[in-house]
């Protein structure tokens, strides 16, 4: 089990999360046993391999919240729930990410003229 926090309350946060060090041979797959979804590779398998968590996937944790993973072998015909995509990640990121950076900013300003 894997855990990403995000203190900041101004904002989500996005991270990507690589693991090495994995079995060659095996596939796995990275679920978020709470939100009943996994995560797939670029191709749309959540049949991830070594070389893949390696690449890393593209994460998203909201403000003041916790996000806790799971990697295990992966059972072919076992349901894992909603499938995340890299592609949807990718959309949610364009569609969060002015937000976050005008927060940012914010806090720059904010920071700036406590000095």
């Amino acid at each position: 089990m894997m855990v990403a926090d995000n203190f900041w309350m101004k904002g989500d946060i996005f991270f990507k999360l690589k693991l090495s060090a994995l079995d060659n041979g095996m596939k796995y797959v990275l679920t978020q046993p709470d939100r009943k979804r996994c995560f797939a590779d670029a191709s749309g398998s959540i049949a991830l391999s070594s070389a893949d968590l390696e690449k890393g996937l593209l994460l998203h944790v909201g403000a003041l919240r916790w996000n806790f993973y799971v990697l295990a072998p992966y059972e072919t015909g076992k349901n894992y729930g909603e499938v995340i995509t890299p592609a949807e990640m990718d959309k949610t990121i364009k569609v969060r990410l002015p937000a976050i950076e005008q927060a940012i900013q914010r806090e720059k300003q904010h920071s700036a003229a406590k000095r």
